[in-house]
């Protein structure tokens, strides 16, 4: 008899904590997204630890795009969104080059979209942050690097 009450309790703490687990973690995404995107996070096999990262809107419209790269996922959340045209297909090629966060939200922050496509068909240039701190004309970017 005690053996069929400790397998029951064991039975019990198993269903509620297979219930609990995704419904844990279906509302602590739903208070940070749409309910669409809460779905889609839960179907596919994304890092637990979008649970723990802040909102952010280029990593919603990234993962919600035919663009997302599962490999970039840390850089979509560090990546300051921009209203632009092609800012997710730009995003995905600078990080293809190389660029980090940090580059990427300084080249978004001081250049318009041509000069940016100019940076893309361009090979990685190192220290772009020490030009970006400068004031520089991006077609004399050859120049620099």
């Amino acid at each position: 008899m005690k053996n069929i009450k400790k397998y029951k309790k064991i039975i019990i703490v198993f269903i509620l904590l297979v219930v609990l687990i995704p419904t844990i973690k279906f509302l602590s995404l739903s208070f940070k997204y749409d309910i669409k995107t809460t779905f889609k996070l839960m179907g596919a096999n994304v890092n637990n630890n979008v649970i723990f990262k802040p909102y952010s809107k280029t990593f919603k419209k990234m993962f919600n795009s035919k663009y997302y790269k599962d490999k970039y996922i840390d850089e979509y959340f560090k990546i300051d969104y921009y209203e632009r045209k092609d800012f997710l297909i730009n995003i995905n090629n600078l990080l293809d080059i190389g660029y980090n966060h940090k580059e990427i939200n300084l080249i978004y922050k001081k250049f318009s979209n041509e000069q940016i496509n100019f940076i893309i068909n361009m090979d990685y240039i190192n220290n772009i942050s020490d030009f970006l701190e400068k004031d520089f004309k991006v077609s004399n970017l050859k120049e620099y690097y």
